[in-house]
């Protein structure tokens, strides 16, 4: 997590244990959706992502991009 995070902070992460299986959501801030096509490419090129053994795993993830709205501290 330390060397993710040394990339793009961290701004949450969270589980759900309701429902048939337990989800995570992990939330990422980037400054724009370049910075975060970037990032992530540095990411997969440090061997950060996917993570080992992940492929195989991360069948069912899904992502979503959104944007903060005015009032919101992640401005």
């Amino acid at each position: 997590m330390p060397a993710r995070h040394a990339l793009s902070p961290l701004v949450g992460a969270f589980t759900a244990l309701d429902g048939e299986q337990p989800r995570l959501l992990n939330i990422w801030a980037y400054a724009s959706l370049e910075d975060r096509s970037r990032i992530r490419g540095e990411a997969v090129a440090k061997g950060l992502w996917p993570p080992k053994g992940g492929p195989a795993n991360l069948t069912k993830m899904t992502s979503t991009v959104c944007a903060p709205t005015a009032f919101s501290p992640l401005k």
